[in-house]
């Protein structure tokens, strides 16, 4: 199956995560749009050291936690992907 365009709404998208995630001092090391074999569509992928001492559930936390506190909301963030 062909897979879709990543387009520039999503990379919008992408940057305003990071700006979060930035201003909210997570530290953000890798950042990177990806195919994954798993799923059929883009996904947004995030490293950083403080989701990792976080452990795989914390992690989600501080992500969430950023992103609700800027106002992004869980609609947003499922169009990404």
């Amino acid at each position: 199956m062909d897979k879709a365009a990543l387009v520039s709404v999503d990379l919008a998208r992408g940057a305003r995560i990071l700006q979060i995630l930035d201003a909210a001092g997570l530290g953000v090391n890798v950042a990177l749009w990806a195919v994954l074999g798993d799923y059929e569509d883009w996904r947004l992928l995030l490293s950083s050291r403080k989701f990792d001492a976080a452990g795989p559930i914390g992690g989600y936390g501080l992500l969430h936690d950023a992103l609700d506190a800027a106002g992004f909301t869980l609609t947003q963030l499922s169009q990404l992907g």
